[in-house]
């Protein structure tokens, strides 16, 4: 895999991204949209994994309980 560079060329006024052989060139603006959109994504992504981890979490919790209610009834 490519390693992938990030710079900021003061002279162009630009950021540089370096993915292998290519070169990206983006704005200020360009570079602040797209690392917007990247945080978006990743509190998407990190909402998402502690839902469902909470979600798992009381389902086991929940499965517990019916286990012991079970075990008292049968036992």
């Amino acid at each position: 895999m490519a390693e992938i560079a990030v710079y900021r060329n003061e002279a162009a006024n630009c950021v540089v991204m370096k993915d292998g052989e290519k070169l990206f060139t983006f704005t200020p603006e360009q570079w602040s949209v797209i690392c917007m959109a990247a945080n978006a994504d990743m509190e998407s992504r990190l909402y998402a994994l502690i839902h469902g981890e909470t979600l798992r979490l009381e389902r086991e919790r929940k499965w517990q309980e019916n286990r012991e209610k079970a075990v008292k009834r049968n036992g």
